[in-house]
């Protein structure tokens, strides 16, 4: 049988499986914008 503990552990362990879930979706955004960035900091530089 589970005891509270076990409970809030496993809750725990949903909550940051999900969190890391949303990270994981936004991260090649954050670097696709990044990498805009750059290269239009780039082209700028460049004239």
């Amino acid at each position: 049988m589970l005891s509270s503990a076990d409970t809030a552990l496993v809750m725990a362990s949903l909550a940051v499986k999900l969190a890391m879930a949303a990270a994981m979706n936004r991260l090649p955004r954050r670097f696709e914008e990044r990498a805009k960035v750059k290269v239009s900091d780039q082209d700028e530089g460049g004239r």
